[in-house]
């Protein structure tokens, strides 16, 4: 979603739309209480909600509004991220020692056929 509402954002930006993207956590909605059977320390009022996500109007591409959720989910995202980092760092090392051996094996290869 966050990579569409970017896209959309720069098709309409010459026609002074603003996308943005909200991305919240548990709002305190009745649908919330049937699904959750504990009160969550997340979760905040819709009122509250409304106000902060209001206020990130224009000054947000993408935003979860309410402070709680922001610290939530860039908590999220930056635990997802290290992973990430850590997961394509190795892949990257792997393919990168792959190119290296199989650059050398060619190499000594050639060096065999020049000899012969």
């Amino acid at each position: 979603m966050n990579y569409l509402s970017k896209i959309l954002s720069i098709e309409y930006a010459k026609d002074n739309i603003l996308v943005q993207t909200v991305t919240p956590n548990l709002v305190d909605t009745n649908m919330a209480k049937q699904m959750h059977d504990h009160d969550d320390a997340s979760a905040v009022t819709p009122k509250d909600f409304v106000e902060y996500a209001l206020k990130a109007v224009g000054s947000e591409q993408q935003t979860s509004a309410h402070p709680k959720h922001k610290l939530i989910n860039n908590g999220f995202l930056t635990i997802r991220g290290l992973i990430c980092d850590a997961w394509f760092g190795k892949l990257f090392l792997y393919f990168s020692e792959k190119a290296k051996a199989d650059a050398e094996k060619k190499n000594k290869s050639k060096v065999i056929l020049e000899i012969l």
